[in-house]
């Protein structure tokens, strides 16, 4: 295997003859992209993922409301090849019609269940910043679609007085009867 060999479709092929996509890299050493960036500003190390409408390379076009800008993608090896579909994927959506007054997006994280074949949407993570666990468009900083537990809920002990300031999940070994609850949120 050469160290590097380009096809007859220009697809670079690293560790491989047999390139499958523009840039397809194969390694045995655990890690194939190490990157590394030093100044004296706050910069750092980026992988960018840009994507335009445009049927050119490198030219401009408004992406539209709802399509995928970019994804990182997890496949598994089944045996016989790569599966078709992804086991997991982050992907980032735009939100509304790129302007140059709008860089609206959304993140969406996938897994597939134990047994299937395709992945599901697990978490949004939407333009203004609220968080979907179940659902696509959450209308709160956190909206759970679905039971949640909390592995660290209050204990009041046997006492009759629960403060939900110190966990959203409170709980008391008192007998039932006459309880004051304080640091509760409306809504």
């Amino acid at each position: 295997v050469r160290a590097m060999f380009i096809n007859e479709n220009q697809y670079i092929g690293i560790g491989t003859n047999a390139p499958a996509s523009i840039l397809d890299i194969n390694s045995t050493s655990g890690s194939i992209i190490n990157t590394r960036y030093t100044t004296t500003n706050n910069l750092s190390s980026n992988l960018v993922l840009q994507k335009s409408k445009n049927a050119t390379n490198l030219g401009n076009g408004a992406v539209t409301d709802g399509e995928v800008i970019g994804r990182l993608v997890w496949k598994s090896n089944n045996g016989s090849g790569y599966n078709l579909n992804s086991s997991s994927e982050i992907r980032a959506e735009q939100v509304g019609n790129a302007s140059a007054s709008n860089n609206g997006s959304r993140l969406v994280f996938a897994t597939t269940p134990l047994g299937n074949t395709t992945f599901q949407d697990r978490m949004t993570i939407v333009d203004n910043g609220n968080v979907g666990i179940g659902t696509t468009a959450p209308v709160s900083k956190l909206e759970v679609n679905g039971a949640s537990t909390n592995t660290s809920a209050f204990n009041a002990a046997a006492s009759t007085s629960i403060d939900y300031t110190k966990s959203n999940l409170a709980y008391t070994t008192a007998s039932p009867g006459a309880f004051t609850v304080t640091g509760m949120k409306d809504g």
